[in-house]
């Protein structure tokens, strides 16, 4: 009956609703907002299918879509129809485009308006709701106005009235704890107990061991581990790993211990192929032998930190002062400088070489006071011990000559000749001595004793006895010569070796004499050998003493330094091999505690050296620092003899080069001499001094201002004796320097710098020179970057975009190759390119960078042969076709004939004037002023010249005229004058002398 009921119920559901279905919508009319609800809820009474808000995918398997209430199954209701039916409700039904198919029912349910509207303002990608406002009316409910009522007049709940019971029993227990006199802690949460270890043994008593069994305890050396597999046990070894051939056959040829592999390498494509090793027992069996069989070792190793084996010593700074850079450079002799001294007050300079002069220096200023001619090539060179006489000891060949220097204070002249003329008093004719004749008064003695010539000259620290040395002169190689009597002696019979060095103590009266391998100490007032030291050097080549004259230092052709104490022992305290050629020379300073030595190596080396007045301590040495400014000769040496200022921590370098550099501990202007040329601090002070002997005034124009503030360009255009160069920078005083040493630099190429007293004896020298001028001020000028690295204002680049321009040669390229370290530490690298020739330089930045590369090029072309420069970098010879037509018929074009002259004078030449005329005519006294504007406008016809004038009044009311060739030759003039027409013919005049220099 229950059944019966339901399923009446059921069917009258179904017949309203299918009657409200067809009822809803008449023919030809549509509802007005028909509504359909899809809830699940036990409201929905219309839902034909039972089955709920399930995903409908779910039945896609199946013929049915659900199940009743009776639990039948709900067959699938076919959602396709007939092509025919589906047309005919497009055509007759006005509701087809907005009906749906319900995928529950099956049914086909009508949208109403509201659903269209939704659907059309989401293609539109608009709001759903068309009533939706998004930007609402804002209403300030808080402002700066009191407001008479409240906004929220809620009224406040219950609980803001009545105290909270959880804060008074926090509160009581917090007052208990006072009274407890305890504190209360809040845990956010409990740690992590730690585990509990406990022996399990604890109850157990352990048995004593025998002293066999504690004895194998303590003696227990672990087995040692298998040597790990190499690159050559791989299955895929690189192919040098593997055998060839031959060395297969030798490996099978050879016995198994004379095997470097006990196996033969090979190779499989992959690791699944490699096959089973078949030596795989024995090498077990053999591993068992080494474990059971093979006796083990125990070695005690050191644990030791490399660092604390190496002495403390300080740091170089903190035993300033000492020589760090380059000072002054004496120029001069025409050879190899082959000794240098200073006199005792430090002020003047004495050198000798193989130029075979003898010439005394001012040290502060690098002026060549004085020059000696002698006959022979000048070997060694020493003042006169104290200072108290102007008197010079010089070994020249096979002569030791005593030479007035003529420098020094009245005082010191006059006592000079005072003791001169005792001397000549004295002078007989069976001494040994010889008094120069009338044409030799240069010279005040002369000494001709020795068979060869004489290598070494010493002077007592007492100024009455003189030390020569002449290798090779049998008994007489050494000899002791004794002013006061004018006597000669020779203090050994018979020397052993061949000596190399000799040197007087400064306090006993001992002789030390150095051999290829040993050293000698005689005593010369028993004239005994009190002391014999084997050197460890190959072949001693120099010698020097400490002034207190405990210790000696030693230096050998192998690049070894020795350091003797030669009261305690006769090996080396401290031995040094910090130079790669032969020592050339030794010095100790006479006050600071410093020593250095000069190699062939072209460097040298500065040392500290304290020594104690315990004889226990050994003395310390530290090395502070390598110089180098002289360049290496083959057949030579490089530098040949040093010294030290006596009051000054100053350096003394005398080279092969003809160079005497002077180091000090201050970084200063460098300064040159050539002669009696004196100081130089830049390429501008140089020019001028040079100007000024010559009697010439530099004429110096500003071609062209460009830019403000750090973009500002100068232009510099410099004229003397017809001799014009331009010079750029970012600053006038820049543009100047730059135009004086191109200027300078046209010199050398014309190879008349010895005229204008540029020093060098050869143009790459003198383009050096000039060179380190130009880097010298840039130095003063930019200061030191962040890195260390000197500041350029863009030198380098200037002077070869410039010298490419006076040679004609192809432009420079620069080119960025790119970059690489950390972003805080990077190096860029730019490139320049001149024809087929490349330069890199790096740097901190990019102008850096491009000014090395340029600096570099500059040294390459210095340095080449012009013939070969000529042959790939000169314009003619480009292939470029950018560098035809009119910058050809500049510098290929020979006979250009100005058939006539247009301009204001109406002036006519003869037909055969040619540029080849141009180039050697005088434009000052051949061509007249007043047709200097037609010669333009023809020679501008011809050439095609582009150019544009501009005019302006300076502050004297003068018109002043810049005309830009913008065409090549390309360059920027200015003329000045009076009136308009003044101004220009001053203009073309510098234009027609410029393309006169261009053609020439």
């Amino acid at each position: 009956l229950h059944h019966v009921i339901l399923l009446l119920d059921t069917v009258l559901k179904l017949l309203i609703n299918m009657k409200e279905t067809s009822e809803s919508v008449p023919d030809g009319e549509t509802e007005a907002n028909p509504t359909v609800d899809y809830s699940d809820s036990s409201d929905e009474e219309d839902i034909r299918n039972t089955v709920g808000n399930v995903p409908l995918h779910w039945y896609d398997a199946y013929d049915h879509i659900g199940y009743s209430l009776d639990g039948l199954r709900i067959p699938k209701i076919s959602k396709k129809e007939d092509d025919i039916d589906e047309f005919l409700a497009k055509m007759e039904d006005p509701n087809y485009w907005r009906t749906v198919i319900d995928p529950q029912t099956g049914g086909k349910v009508v949208l109403g308006h509201d659903a269209i509207d939704v659907i059309q303002n989401i293609q539109q990608a608009r709001y759903p709701n068309s009533d939706y406002d998004p930007y609402p009316r804002y209403v300030d409910f808080f402002t700066g106005e009191t407001a008479t009522m409240p906004v929220c007049n809620t009224s406040l709940a219950k609980r803001n009235f009545i105290p909270s019971k959880l804060e008074e029993q926090k509160v009581r227990l917090l007052v208990k704890a006072i009274k407890a006199r305890k504190r209360l802690t809040r845990k956010v949460g409990g740690k992590a107990s730690k585990p509990v270890f406990y022996d399990l043994w604890e109850d157990e008593t352990p048995k004593p061991l025998s002293r066999t069994q504690q004895w194998r305890l303590k003696m227990h050396l672990p087995a040692p581990k298998m040597k790990l597999p190499d690159h050559a046990e791989s299955y895929n070894p690189p192919a040098e790993y593997l055998f060839t051939e031959k060395e297969r056959k030798e490996w099978e040829e050879q016995d198994e211990y004379e095997r470097r592999l006990d196996f033969i390498p090979k190779k499989y494509s992959s690791l699944r192929l490699v096959p089973a090793y078949d030596k795989y027992l024995k090498d077990r069996y053999r591993r068992c032998l080494d474990l059971y069989r093979a006796p083990r070792k125990k070695k005690m190793r050191l644990n030791v930190d490399p660092n604390d084996l190496l002495p403390q010593l300080p740091k170089p700074s903190d035993l300033r002062p000492f020589p760090t850079e380059v000072s002054i450079v004496y120029t001069g002799h025409q050879g190899p400088v082959r000794a240098v001294d200073v006199e005792a007050g430090g002020r003047y300079l004495a050198s000798g070489g193989d130029d075979c002069t003898v010439r005394i220096w001012e040290v502060s200023t690098g002026r060549c006071l004085l020059v000696k001619k002698c006959a022979e090539p000048v070997h060694g060179i020493v003042w006169y011990p104290g200072g108290k006489f102007a008197l010079l000891a010089v070994a020249s060949g096979k002569r030791l000559l005593l030479i007035s220097s003529g420098v020094g204070n009245k005082q010191k002249l006059d006592d000079t000749d005072i003791f001169v003329d005792n001397l000549w008093k004295k002078f007989s004719k069976d001494t040994d001595w010889q008094r120069p004749s009338d044409e030799q008064d240069c010279f005040l003695l002369a000494v001709a004793n020795h068979s060869k010539s004489i290598s070494q000259v010493i002077w007592h620290v007492s100024g009455d006895y003189l030390a020569t040395m002449a290798p090779g002169s049998g008994s007489s190689t050494i000899l002791v010569h004794h002013l006061g009597t004018l006597k000669t002696q020779i203090p050994f019979a018979r020397t052993k070796g061949q000596p190399r060095r000799i040197l007087f103590h400064p306090t006993r009266p001992q002789l030390y004499v150095a051999s290829s391998r040993y050293l000698r100490v005689f005593n010369l007032v028993k004239q005994i050998l009190t002391k014999k030291i084997t050197t460890s050097v190959s072949c001693i080549s120099a010698m020097a003493m400490h002034p207190k004259g405990d210790d000696t230092v030693i230096g050998g052709m192998d690049g070894r330094l020795n350091w003797y104490d030669m009261d305690n022992t006769i090996k080396p305290c401290k031995v040094f091999r910090y130079h790669d050629s032969g020592v050339r020379a030794v010095a100790c300073h006479g006050r600071y505690p410093l020593f250095a030595s000069v190699s062939d190596d072209a460097t040298a080396k500065i040392f500290h050296c304290t020594v104690y007045n315990d004889y226990d301590k050994m003395p310390l040495i530290v090395p502070l620092k390598i110089l180098r400014s002289h360049r290496k000769v083959e057949t030579v040496g490089s530098i040949l003899d040093c010294t030290f200022h006596p009051t000054q921590p100053w350096l003394f370098t005398s080279g092969a080069d003809g160079v005497i550099c002077l180091f000090t501990g201050l970084k200063v202007s460098m300064t040159t001499a050539e002669g009696c040329n004196k100081g130089v601090k830049s390429p501008l002070s140089l020019l001028h001094e040079i100007c000024g002997k010559k009697g010439l005034t530099p004429m110096y124009e500003l071609l062209t201002s460009q830019g403000q503030g750090v973009d500002s360009l100068f232009v510099y255009r410099l004229c003397i004796d017809s001799v014009v160069a331009t010079g750029r920078g970012k600053s006038k005083k820049l543009a100047k320097q730059n135009a004086a040493l191109n200027w300078l630099m046209m010199i050398v190429e014309q190879g008349n710098h010895r005229n204008w007293g540029i020093s060098g004896q050869t143009s790459a020298e003198a383009k050096q020179f000039l060179l380190r001028l130009a880097a010298y001020k840039d130095d003063e000028q930019g200061g030191v970057n962040g890195d260390g690295s000197a500041k350029n204002n863009t030198v380098y680049v200037n002077v070869l975009q410039e010298f490419c321009i006076q040679k004609h040669y192809l432009k420079p390229v620069f080119t960025e190759e790119g970059m690489c370290g950390a972003q805080h530490d990077q190096t860029f690298f730019v490139s320049v390119e001149l024809g087929e020739y490349k330069k890199t330089g790096s740097g901190r930045s990019k102008k850096l960078a491009k000014q090395n590369a340029a600096h570099l090029m500059l040294d390459f072309l210095y340095n080449t042969p012009e013939d070969e420069l000529n042959a790939h970098l000169l314009i003619e010879k480009a292939e470029d076709p950018m560098l035809n037509g009119q910058l050809r018929k500049a510098f290929e074009l020979r006979s250009l004939t100005v058939k006539s002259i247009i301009g204001e004078y109406d002036v006519h030449y003869d037909s055969n004037f040619s540029l080849e005329t141009f180039k050697n005519m005088d434009l000052i006294h051949q061509i007249p002023a007043d047709i200097h504007l037609g010669l333009f406008s023809a020679i501008s016809n011809e050439l095609d010249l582009d150019y544009a004038m501009s005019e302006m009044l300076d502050n004297d009311k003068n018109v002043v005229l810049f005309m830009q060739i913008k065409s090549h030759p390309s360059m920027v003039l200015v003329g000045s004058g009076k009136t308009f027409e003044q101004a220009r013919l001053s203009v073309i005049f510098k234009f027609l002398i410029a393309l006169q220099q261009e053609l020439a």
